[in-house]
């Protein structure tokens, strides 16, 4: 037998030996040291009632599916609006009135027309939007020579919407996030609009992805500007300070400003939590 034949018979039969060695010792390890049942293993044991729920981990079973009640998301309202010479932003309202039921994902289309009913613009994208509450889709800054009229259009397609059932513990979750010292400031130290607040994550986790959308209304409630902005990696009960800011003037006075602020919930790798999870929340297809 050749040297390299003898070399490699011996490194065959060491790697079986080390093989078996450590399929022994692994055998022993879970055979005394058992890995113990928990409510948050992903896996159904102990006589949980399903998947780390119900029984021994006293906490609610969620549905599978969602209820034949469960209405579909309803938009308020869908304008476009005029924010620089040619650029135009697309804002909507859309507002979902489930109690436990929100969307992990549903896709639209966004269409603006001109006075002769041609479409000038024509966007596509997708969200999420958490249970009972409201929220914004807003699109900025759009180029076109068109002009294009409102109202304008926002579709929710039905098809492949991902519905998702929450616990009471995340219902209402968005009143967490909240805004104080509010502000508004139509000519700031350039001469432009400008908006600021502090934000507060008031829940006990700590989040990725924080998304802040402003809009702001004239005296018969009629969104004449709107702005977008997220936090990142934003902790359990922290705060932070930001501004927002327009590039022109506005033709509009401001008579009211809504500051909203969500966090999609859905995205477990949205939850960077010290002290909990997102394993209360179950997506359905």
């Amino acid at each position: 037998m050749t040297l390299f034949g003898r070399i490699f018979r011996k490194l065959l039969f060491g790697g079986i030996f080390l093989f078996f060695i450590a399929g022994f010792s692994y055998y022993v390890f879970k055979a005394y040291f058992p890995t113990l049942p928990t409510c948050v293993d992903n896996i159904q044991n102990q006589g949980e009632d399903g998947v780390d729920c119900g029984n021994v981990c006293n906490i609610e079973c969620l549905p599978s599916s969602p209820p034949d009640d469960t209405k579909p998301i309803e938009v308020a309202w869908a304008r476009v609006i005029n924010s620089d010479a040619g650029v135009y932003d697309l804002a909507a309202k859309i507002i979902n009135s489930n109690l436990y039921w929100g969307v992990a994902e549903f896709k639209y289309d966004f269409v603006a027309r001109d006075s002769n009913g041609n479409v000038v613009i024509e966007k596509s994208g997708s969200s999420y939007l958490l249970p009972d509450t409201y929220d914004y889709i807003i699109i900025p800054s759009i180029k076109t020579d068109k002009i294009p009229v409102n109202p304008a259009e926002l579709n929710i397609i039905k098809e492949g919407q991902k519905w998702a059932s929450v616990s009471s513990v995340y219902n209402n979750l968005s009143l967490s996030l909240s805004f104080r010292e509010k502000r508004y400031v139509a000519k700031n130290e350039n001469g432009l609009p400008s908006v600021s607040a502090i934000l507060t994550n008031a829940t006990t986790y700590d989040f990725d992805k924080i998304d802040i959308k402003v809009v702001l209304f004239d005296e018969n409630n009629e969104p004449v500007a709107v702005n977008v902005s997220d936090r990142r990696t934003m902790r359990s009960g922290e705060e932070q300070l930001f501004r927002l800011f327009w590039n022109t003037a506005l033709q509009q006075e401001v008579f009211n400003t809504d500051f909203k602020a969500t966090t999609n919930i859905f995205d477990s790798q949205n939850f960077m939590s010290r002290f909990g999870t997102g394993d209360k929340i179950r997506e359905y297809r």
